[in-house]
């Protein structure tokens, strides 16, 4: 399955539950207007990116409308993280913004570590991040890195197409909920469980290797 699939099939899923995020999901963009937004910022989009953001994109600065009239709370898409529109995630400031402090002055992200200007924002909590490692795609596909603010990054989904669908076993199988229109974090289904659907589509990684076995 595509990561246009693997989305639009996760997309529907909450939108039937709850459209507190899907409601603001619009029309991808052109090829050219991809290339006229990311190309001056020297990312190079693999092919998987590019299919994605040709089919769904999200309004500049939405994640700050309020999900309730009194002006509580945040459209998230996983757990406390929202999703990124492009021209949210590869603006210059916000790009130069992340390497600079999470990259080149903090301990946990040397300077020399590799790629790291071909990694791209894609969901968000404050200053912890799930990055899209474009410099090492491969085939096309979009290794998702998790980098949370306290540890250093690592792999958690082999592409943004497995990212998807994981999420998608995960609420379809009922080990997560969807609440208010969102996947809930891992954090909240059992370990073992949330371990072995992640391992099904990301072989490999240890983290999810480690909580398939009961050993985290």
């Amino acid at each position: 399955m595509d990561v246009v699939e693997a989305a639009g099939r996760l997309f529907n899923f909450l939108a039937a539950r709850d459209t507190t995020f899907t409601r603001h999901l619009q029309p991808g963009l052109s090829r050219a207007e991809i290339h006229a937004l990311v190309d001056p910022t020297g990312v190079v989009l693999p092919e998987e990116a590019l299919q994605f953001y040709e089919h769904y994109s999200l309004p500049k600065g939405y994640q700050y409308i309020p999900k309730y009239p009194d002006g509580r709370g945040q459209p998230t898409f996983y757990g406390i993280y929202w999703m990124m529109g492009l021209e949210d995630a590869i603006e210059p400031n916000q790009l130069n913004w992340f390497r600079e402090n999470y990259v080149v002055e903090d301990e946990f992200y040397p300077r020399e570590h590799e790629g790291v200007a071909g990694w791209v924002p894609f969901l968000q909590e404050d200053a912890s991040f799930y990055l899209l490692d474009t410099f090492h795609a491969s085939n096309g596909l979009c290794p998702v890195i998790s980098m949370p603010k306290a540890f250093g990054p690592e792999i958690a989904f082999v592409s943004m197409a497995a990212m998807f669908e994981t999420m998608y076993d995960w609420v379809n199988e009922g080990v997560l909920a969807v609440e208010e229109g969102h996947v809930v974090g891992d954090y909240e289904g059992d370990p073992v469980k949330v371990g072995q659907i992640a391992v099904r589509h990301n072989p490999g990684i240890a983290s999810w290797e480690c909580m398939a076995a009961g050993t985290e």
